[in-house]
């Protein structure tokens, strides 16, 4: 009794939900879903086709009895839902995308700012060492152009001295070319003669070298000392022998093996000077070539009166050569360069 009861309580709730549905398709969606689930209803009994058949078929039925699709009820229930899913999603789009958008700006002026800085900071550093670097070049510039002027002051005062010592050079050569003394006078008397001598030129050269050696082969001098490596004091006799003069000399010139030459030194009485050159004759000795000139005092008389005794002096002169050929052939001077090389 009581289950009946029951069971009759689920079929009026049944009824008052169903009674309760509200319609929410066409009335043509009614009429198909009753015709289709029919079909399906027919055709699943009559050849026994599957419980789901049978299902959708009551289901279709259901549906057009009703006018109630529960799929429909879903859609339309759930479509706020969606729509309001869909205004949150679009709502959370906008709202991430404006983030974004605000951060990127942040990080624009952040990072627009930091550029701007190190533009400035290196444009100003590059700047400084511009500015460093053009005083730098500046005061090289300025140093090298100080050691240039020093060095043109250097090098004209070197060309003034080199243009002044072959000034002189050229002055001297011209006095032993054109037989000048040291006023640019003409000598008076110019002597020139040669020898052979049968000796190697080493030893003819360091015999006539050594001045001391002089008075041995030249008798109108008495005597010749050699005060340091260029000058010497002369003394000779007057012809006659009535008395005797002196003076200094120096070396102008010494190249070993080829010439020899001097001149008096200033103040001299009588001013003289003399060149010997020495060339190799081979097997047959060394042939000495000698240039002795004189400068007479008191003027023109003294002049007229030195060319009435030149060929006096050159006599003189050529005998004294000669003689100097005998001293070194008969070993004389042999023995002397010997001497002298154990004395060095």
């Amino acid at each position: 009794m009581k289950e009946e009861m029951e069971v009759q309580e689920a079929g009026v709730a049944a009824k008052k939900s169903v009674l309760n549905l509200e319609q929410n398709i066409s009335n043509n969606e009614r009429i198909f879903s009753v015709v289709s689930g029919g079909a399906l209803l027919i055709d699943a009994v009559a050849r026994s086709r599957s419980f789901t058949q049978g299902l959708a078929a009551g289901y279709m039925l259901f549906r057009g009895a009703t006018g109630y699709c529960a799929v429909t009820d879903a859609a339309e229930k759930g479509a706020p839902k969606a729509k309001e899913a869909l205004e949150n999603a679009r709502n959370k789009a906008n709202e991430a995308f404006d983030n974004a958008k605000e951060k990127a700006q942040e990080g624009y002026d952040k990072y627009s700012t930091q550029a701007k800085d190190a533009v400035e900071e290196y444009t100003t550093k590059v700047k400084d060492t511009v500015e460093e670097y053009t005083g730098k070049a500046k005061d090289t510039a300025e140093e090298y152009k100080h050691k240039a002027q020093d060095a043109v002051s250097d090098y004209k005062a070197q060309a003034k001295d080199a243009l002044t010592g072959a000034t002189d050079k050229v002055k001297e050569m011209a006095q032993k070319v054109l037989h000048l003394n040291s006023a640019g006078e003409k000598y008076d008397i110019n002597i020139e003669t040669k020898v052979r001598v049968n000796s190697n030129r080493q030893v003819v050269y360091d015999y006539w070298r050594k001045l001391e050696n002089l008075p041995n082969f030249m008798e109108h001098l008495e005597s010749v000392t050699q005060l340091d490596k260029t000058s010497s004091q002369w003394k000779a006799k007057v012809p006659g022998g009535i008395a005797t003069i002196d003076w200094k000399a120096e070396i102008v010139e010494d190249k070993p093996l080829t010439r020899i030459s001097w001149k008096s030194m200033q103040g001299a009485d009588v001013e003289n000077a003399g060149t010997v050159d020495f060339f190799d004759a081979g097997k047959q000795g060394t042939d000495v070539h000698v240039v002795i000139s004189y400068h007479a005092p008191a003027g023109k008389v003294g002049s007229a009166i030195a060319k009435l005794l030149n060929p006096t002096f050159e006599a003189m002169i050529e005998a004294d050569i000669k003689r100097f050929a005998e001293v070194v052939e008969e070993g004389k001077a042999e023995v002397a360069h010997s001497n002298g090389q154990q004395a060095r």
